[in-house]
């Protein structure tokens, strides 16, 4: 399957957890200039309630796409808790820390809304909790599950 991500979501995120996430992600973009997309339909994207980004050119994979509100209008896949079940493979190419620092900041501001598994344990995870820790002052000591979720998910 690739090197992967996985997080399972509240269908909505509150305004204010949400606006958190997003100053705090802009403070670490700077980090990323060389790494992550910034032209074509791929590109890093911040707005209308939506994180987008992939790397560049061969160093992309698949995109990153995280939702204040969750598109639910087609295959929705749930856990046994109701959050929707999403993913990112990222073969660990560059943009990788940036997607891990996305879910980290996450994980930070919407609490229990959202359960964060990888493929990658603490080591593959450390680049990305230290420069949270740094620049945010959080981030090495949150609780990342680093495990595939496994369990029965309810198929809409």
């Amino acid at each position: 399957m690739g090197y992967t991500h996985y997080w399972n979501i509240a269908d909505e995120i509150s305004r204010d957890n949400w606006y958190k996430f997003i100053e705090d992600f802009h403070k670490i973009l700077p980090n990323f200039e060389s790494t992550l997309e910034t032209q074509g339909d791929q590109k890093l994207q911040t707005i209308n309630g939506m994180v987008f980004l992939n790397g560049i050119g061969e160093l992309s994979h698949e995109t990153f796409c995280l939702e204040r509100v969750t598109d639910t209008t087609g295959f929705t896949q749930r856990d046994d808790d109701g959050l929707i079940f999403k993913f990112c493979k990222t073969a660990q190419k560059p943009y990788d820390i940036a997607v891990c620092s996305a879910l980290i900041i996450a994980k930070k501001h919407f609490g229990e809304s959202i359960m964060i598994s990888s493929d990658g344990d603490n080591e593959e995870w450390q680049e990305s909790k230290a420069l949270c820790q740094k620049i945010l002052g959080y981030g090495d000591n949150l609780n990342m599950d680093y495990v595939i979720p496994t369990g029965e998910f309810n198929w809409e």
